[in-house]
């Protein structure tokens, strides 16, 4: 087999091309790509090269051509990385965010209550992408008039950035597109920072500029700005695109979202299960620091290594009958946040946000079913796995 993993029949279902991989070439040297390329696609295999910093590093992505935003912070060895998340791993502790609850379910029932009922919306741009933009300017300080900015930028890093990494020829318009977000947003937090323009003495941002303030030379002008784009990309694309993979999953199981409405301790599992079944990065990238081998295939150092988190999560091997969505599971070792150091930072304010939403849908009565045959439009993004559009009817029970 030799897939075009950024074709639209991949983007629209991934699953049976990650499972012939696994079953017959788990480790996988790329011949279309302009650099070299290795793809990953077992369990074991990702975890180990995720949790091996020192010969798959995240450093080396900056050093292919030039540093991709984050390359002050994702972008540094292991032992300063791990000491940069120390410092700002706090941001997300659950005493810190809990007040978030009650604003975003407020939110969340608001959007809902604004949908005509019986009549088609797009969940995605109707609910997920202003809900997860509002919950981020909320939690960093900002005002919620930027919020469409930040959605907007958010969906062009996650659109055009996966391009590089496989690096084939006719995408030297993504990175010019890249190069423009980057170049706007810098300017914005820029401005942010020099004006003081952000409020709030629990905000993020007043956390990040204490920190700064506090010990310049440790979180450097440069660190804030990275630290506060790395939050505004990540946070409203992974919020909005969980929210739509956990809907998503429900419409196409629903007996499983009635279950969930009956019983609502179920909604913790459930969106674990939604992060192993329809995980929100369908891989993440590496770069090897030495040569070395995975199975049978030689890696050379400098090779980009593909981790494929939405393949090892439907492995047979760890978890049982894998393609089946059962919000019982219990399963929470899988990879939908990343593993490793590089873990999602922001995982638990991620599963504040959903589980505030879904809290706010269910205690009010709210239902949905698909909205017509072509109710499902998967996005055609290289990295993230989610919906552009999601069509639903919404009623109250």
């Amino acid at each position: 087999m030799k897939p075009d993993f950024l074709s639209p029949e991949f983007h629209n279902d991934p699953f049976p091309v990650l499972e012939w991989f696994r079953s017959n070439k788990p480790v996988y040297r790329h011949e279309e790509t302009a650099v070299p390329c290795v793809s990953v696609f077992k369990y074991a295999d990702v975890r180990y090269v995720c949790r091996n910093d020192n010969d798959f590093s995240f450093q080396g992505i900056a050093n292919h051509d030039k540093p991709l935003v984050g390359g002050e912070t994702l972008f540094r060895n292991p032992s300063v990385h791990t000491r940069m998340r120390e410092l700002f791993d706090p941001l997300f502790n659950r005493k810190r965010i809990h007040w978030l609850d009650k604003v975003v379910r407020e939110k969340s029932i608001e959007l809902l209550n604004n949908m005509e009922h019986g009549r088609s919306v797009n969940i995605v741009s109707d609910i997920a992408d202003p809900l997860a933009s509002f919950a981020m300017c909320k939690f960093l300080g900002l005002d919620h008039n930027d919020s469409k900015k930040a959605l907007h930028w958010a969906r062009e890093v996650v659109q055009n950035e996966g391009y590089l990494y496989f690096r084939n020829s006719g995408y030297s318009d993504r990175e010019e597109r890249l190069d423009r977000v980057f170049k706007e947003v810098r300017e914005y937090i820029i401005d942010m920072i020099d004006s003081a323009s952000h409020t709030g003495e629990n905000s993020a941002l007043q956390y990040i500029n204490n920190l700064h303030e506090s010990n310049p030379r440790v979180v450097t002008r440069e660190i804030f700005i990275d630290i506060v784009a790395i939050l505004s990309f990540a946070g409203v694309d992974t919020i909005s695109t969980v929210i739509g993979n956990l809907l998503r999953a429900l419409l196409e199981n629903p007996g499983q979202f009635q279950r969930l409405a009956v019983d609502k301790n179920l909604l913790g599992p459930a969106i674990e299960e939604t992060l192993r079944y329809y995980g929100c990065v369908k891989c993440m990238v590496r770069v090897a620091t030495r040569n070395t081998a995975l199975g049978h295939e030689e890696i050379n150092a400098g090779d980009t290594v593909l981790v494929w988190m939405l393949s090892a999560n439907r492995d047979g091997d760890i978890f049982e009958n894998p393609d089946r969505f059962d919000i019982s599971r219990g399963a929470t070792q899988h990879f939908g946040f990343g593993t490793g150091i590089h873990q999602c930072i922001g995982a638990m304010l991620a599963r504040l946000v959903i589980k505030s939403f879904m809290t706010g849908l269910l205690e009010n009565g709210y239902t949905m079913q698909p909205a017509g045959d072509d109710w499902l439009t998967p996005a055609q993004t290289p990295l993230a796995y989610g919906s552009s559009e999601i069509h639903v009817t919404l009623a109250h029970r």
